[in-house]
């Protein structure tokens, strides 16, 4: 079989966790065309991750890996080889590529204990403040994510199992696998999906993780008030905040929604809690053209301008932060967006560079308490 040279590039590149998302679009696409396509892609992934390590830090031994994938396929078809078998030929031939002074497959096998694991290298998307982000993994799951998050995955995605790591905000379309969940690590949380379509929200900063569930199922695994392990099923149309900070004793009691909740639910955890039939929109239209926002605090809206628009916020006055804002914003820009609030929150603003100010406007308040009496 031969494979085009910007296909070994494109395989090279996604080796080394260095492939834009629509790189891996185009790689994805030549993987699905055939089985011969998949077949080859998959052997020369899990030769590259038998590699170890210093392989996959050697930008030399990529380019020979991905020509060692076509003699391994030859070698199985002439002769039947056993998986291992093929393995071992594979691993033979990187230690001669790596050249001395440098660990192969089995001198990095020589040296692993119990305590001491083989490293993979992993691969990481970014999302700066400021932008939005879109990844295909390669079992076909898609992420969104937005400004200032991150998201992980190990090279040996999909082989064995369906983990990512998560901080700041992800919405997930997860591909059906049933004999492999899709895991989200996010803070001390594992959220585990079979095929579904949901949001976390996980910045540490906030100090709560907020998943929202929008069709599917989840299960979300943690540590409750007493440091005991719980499991919990999500339902579609509800949200699961789980707080990250311990409160005290007269922050912890439940408020009437709470306390229907639970009771909706026979479910009890002081850092956990649970919204039932919520606008799922709500938590997941950032990462559409029209973002819709309910009757959000200002103080708490203001996180994700900053996160969206990458700028800083501060506020000259406290109550100016307690007002809250409904509405939708459509790719407007950051100055739009003052101007937006303006019209139903009496509040003055200043620019300065990338830091904006607000402070209560005195004629606009007069305005506000005549229009609400």
């Amino acid at each position: 079989m031969i494979i085009p040279d910007h296909i070994k590039q494109l395989i090279s590149g996604h080796l080394s966790g260095t492939l834009k998302p629509d790189e891996w679009s185009t790689l994805k696409v030549w993987v699905d065309e055939s089985s011969v396509h998949k077949e080859y892609f998959n052997e020369i992934r899990n030769t590259w991750i038998l590699a170890g390590k210093d392989a996959q830090n050697n930008k030399e031994t990529e380019k020979n890996l991905v020509e060692l994938a076509s003699q391994i396929s030859q070698y199985n078809r002439r002769g039947r080889r056993s998986f291992w078998t093929w393995q071992r030929v594979a691993a033979s031939w990187i230690v001669i590529v790596i050249g001395s002074g440098a660990l192969g497959w089995w001198t990095h096998q020589d040296h692993l204990t119990e305590t001491q694991p083989a490293v993979s290298a992993l691969t990481t998307i970014q999302a700066r403040m400021g932008s939005q982000s879109t990844v295909d993994l390669p079992d076909g799951s898609r992420v969104w994510l937005n400004g200032g998050s991150q998201l992980s995955y190990d090279h040996a995605y999909d082989i064995h199992d369906r983990e990512v790591q998560l901080t700041g905000e992800g919405c997930f379309e997860v591909a059906i696998n049933p004999e492999k969940p899709f895991v989200v690590k996010a803070g001390n949380l594992s959220i585990k999906a079979y095929g579904t379509t949901f949001n976390v929200k996980a910045y540490p900063e906030d100090k709560v993780i907020i998943t929202t569930l929008v069709k599917g199922k989840v299960t979300i695994v943690g540590k409750d008030e007493n440091d005991k392990t719980f499991s919990y099923e999500m339902r579609p149309n509800e949200n699961f905040t789980y707080k990250t900070e311990r409160q005290t004793q007269k922050e912890s009691q439940p408020s009437p929604v709470q306390e229907q909740t639970v009771a909706a639910r026979e479910y009890v955890s002081d850092p956990v809690v649970i919204e039932n039939n919520v606008k799922t929109e709500l938590y997941t239209s950032w990462k559409d053209d029209l973002w819709v926002i309910e009757k959000q605090k200002l103080g708490v809206l203001s996180k994700d301008f900053e996160r969206r628009y990458n700028v800083r916020i501060v506020f000259a006055s406290e109550n100016v932060t307690k007002y809250h804002f409904s509405g939708t914003i459509q790719r407007e820009t950051i100055e739009q967006v003052m101007k937006i609030l303006r019209r139903t929150i009496p509040l003055t603003y200043s620019f300065d560079r990338n830091l904006i100010t607000i402070d209560e406007d005195p004629t606009l308040l007069k305005e506000f308490h005549s229009k609400n009496k």
